[in-house]
């Protein structure tokens, strides 16, 4: 990173700096990376994904209006959420590989969206993901913290509402 700093600051020079092919291919590899584009094998999945996939999670009540979310994952590169929200059901294929997945879904309220979502284990019993609006670039980060049949869910907006943080508790249910 550190390198790729040095040749944005360099930049900067009074005059055009000559052409470098390489240090071009670097910085264009680092910003796919960087914004998710390039993928990854996801890692393993920890034993609580086999035990919450296609299980409810029941949320208690929120500001944002999260009822219930069932994920499934299947042991490959996606996953498949389905979020309940007062105006209706998102179904989102999710990335698990670092790519976000690109999803159009119908919102009564606002029509068609195109949310793209990712998502990944970061510890044995923490599952996060990330939901970004394509049109505005918004984002909704959700942390999942596992604890046997129960979860707390870390919730941040980018800066889609104005709401901030949210912390919710919920169950996992059959």
């Amino acid at each position: 990173m550190q390198e790729i700093f040095g040749l944005t600051v360099s930049a900067f020079a009074p005059e055009p700096l000559p052409e470098n092919p390489e240090a071009l291919t670097r910085l264009s590899d680092a910003i796919e990376q960087f914004e998710g584009k390039t993928p990854h094998p996801p890692e393993r999945l920890p034993e609580i994904a086999e035990a919450i996939s296609g299980r409810t999670l029941v949320m208690d009540e929120n500001a944002y209006g999260l009822e219930q979310a069932v994920m499934t994952f299947n042991g490959n590169d996606e996953a498949h959420v389905e979020q309940i929200i007062p105006s209706g059901v998102l179904g989102l294929t999710v990335g698990l590989d670092g790519v976000f997945r690109e999803n159009v879904v119908q919102v009564p309220t606002f029509g068609a969206l195109r949310i793209a979502a990712k998502g990944q284990w970061t510890y044995d019993n923490t599952f996060e993901l990330t939901l970004r609006w394509v049109e505005q670039g918004d984002e909704l980060r959700f942390r999942f913290i596992f604890d046997d049949d129960t979860f707390t869910l870390n919730l941040a907006s980018f800066p889609i509402d104005g709401q901030g943080r949210v912390r919710v508790n919920g169950t996992v249910q059959e």
